[in-house]
């Protein structure tokens, strides 16, 4: 917080002279830095701000800075993931995230692994659809009880 920042909020409690004094800030530059119009810096991040917000409601707090980057770069929004990550910080949105589960198997043993079978376009590989239905029961059916079915399809076209 600017030394002038901090005047601004002791100016509730003291007369501006006191607490410019008390700060050791010359009352003429805390006065011009108030009557100084924002930086085109400060407006961006506004409206960045404004369009993060929004989009962080819509996808109902599932979506952190690497989701939000990519919506917004699709609304021709020209922003980076880094600058998206520090505005959303600055604004306390955090997304939900995935609870860690424990792991119960060690996996430093003198054991051969197993080949994995697996392979790109493996009909019977269903690593995907698996990893979509987590994505699917952790984003809809962990944070809300539907009581019919179509409240759950409805849901689920959002």
């Amino acid at each position: 917080m600017s030394p002038n920042e901090l005047v601004e909020l002791g100016t509730d409690i003291l007369p501006i002279a006191r607490v410019c004094k008390l700060l050791d800030v010359p009352r003429s530059s805390f006065y011009e830095r108030r009557s100084r119009r924002p930086s085109r810096r400060t407006l961006v991040n506004a409206i960045l701000r404004v369009h993060i917000r929004a989009e962080f409601k819509r996808y109902h707090r599932r979506y952190g800075s690497p989701r939000i980057t990519r919506v917004l770069r699709k609304r021709n929004v020209q922003v980076s993931r880094k600058h998206v990550a520090r505005l959303m910080g600055a604004d306390g949105l955090v997304a939900r995230r995935k609870k860690r589960f424990p792991v119960t198997t060690p996996s430093n043993h003198d054991h051969q692994i197993a080949p994995n079978m697996s392979r790109r376009g493996n009909c019977l590989d269903n690593a995907m659809a698996e990893s979509f239905f987590a994505t699917l029961e952790f984003e809809l059916l962990r944070q809300h009880l539907f009581v019919t079915r179509s409240q759950a399809l409805n849901a689920g076209s959002d």
